[in-house]
């Protein structure tokens, strides 16, 4: 009797297990918060790439090159299928490939932005560079391009990046990409959110970008959201404090709702432990979030 009794419990164990591991298999590549009004976080940026873009043919025959070297990893393309053609795949992938001068020199850059795998939700952004006859991969990273600014005094074309939140994550980070030589560099800003599962309100109906900064008077706390939850904030939280800034920390000030602030973090937070982020991984990251009862 106490032999089957354990055989009913280790059976429904693994049926539970299975079914626990089957949840998480389906969610796990569910991203969190793709839209977002860029607005909010950049002045001045275009979110239609028209009166930058080079002509379609151009990209088409530098994409071909791409896909009849090989150096292409999407669906549809010979790393998956080494019997397939080009024009499946740029019937399928054509509209998720723009040609842009980002720099303004010399040929122009290939970006790629959107989901590499049909099947799949989550997107990616590519950037590739041409040297001499080949062209090479310099930049990878997930999300997509959300936009671009021109650089008031080079007239340089900077893209706009949102590298949003996967499955239980709450982490986003906008990456403002720019041509450098022959490598991207990127300056990046941080702030937590997501569609569900985490309270609170997390954006500014309008930002405004004034010039001027300010620096806390105090030691500080930012919220990821406009007013202080104590309680069932988020799965990993009770609260949705983040992390806490030094007296003498400069940031702007982007808009004010109802006594809060939201504002950007120009100096890092302070290096203490931490539940929510890793404050080491914030030093070079300017962060957004909101201050409460800001004098």
């Amino acid at each position: 009797m106490n032999i089957l009794k354990n055989r009913r419990t280790r059976s429904s164990f693994f049926i539970a297990l299975t079914f626990f591991l089957l949840s998480t298999t389906v969610s796990a590549g569910i991203p969190a918060l793709r839209k977002i009004n860029v607005h909010l976080f950049y002045a001045d940026v275009k979110t239609s790439f028209e009166e930058v873009k080079v002509a379609k043919p151009k990209v088409e025959l530098a994409v071909r090159w791409l896909f009849e070297k090989n150096k292409l990893n999407h669906d549809y393309s010979r790393a998956v299928d080494p019997g397939a053609s080009f024009e499946n795949y740029w019937q399928v992938y054509k509209d998720r490939w723009i040609g842009i001068q980002m720099d303004g020199l010399g040929e122009f850059e290939l970006i790629f932005s959107g989901q590499t795998v049909v099947a799949d939700e989550q997107e990616m952004t590519q950037v590739f560079m041409k040297f001499g006859e080949i062209w090479k991969e310099v930049y990878w990273e997930e999300g997509r391009v959300l936009g671009y600014q021109k650089h008031p005094n080079t007239g340089e074309v900077l893209l706009i990046q949102h590298r949003y939140p996967c499955c239980s994550q709450y982490t986003n980070t906008l990456n403002r990409l720019r041509m450098v030589g022959i490598e991207i560099q990127s300056l990046k800003k941080y702030f937590l959110a997501r569609d569900e599962g985490m309270k609170g309100n997390f954006f500014p109906d309008t930002s405004i970008f004034r010039e001027n900064y300010f620096e806390l008077k105090d030691t500080a706390t930012l919220y990821w959201s406009d007013r202080k939850i104590n309680t069932g904030a988020f799965l990993f939280s009770q609260s949705n404090a983040i992390i806490r800034f030094a007296p003498k920390s400069r940031y702007k000030r982007l808009a004010k709702e109802d006594g809060s602030t939201y504002v950007m973090f120009i100096d890092p937070p302070l290096q203490e432990e931490n539940e929510l982020v890793n404050p080491a991984n914030l030093l070079q990251m300017k962060m957004l979030g909101w201050l409460i009862d800001l004098p």
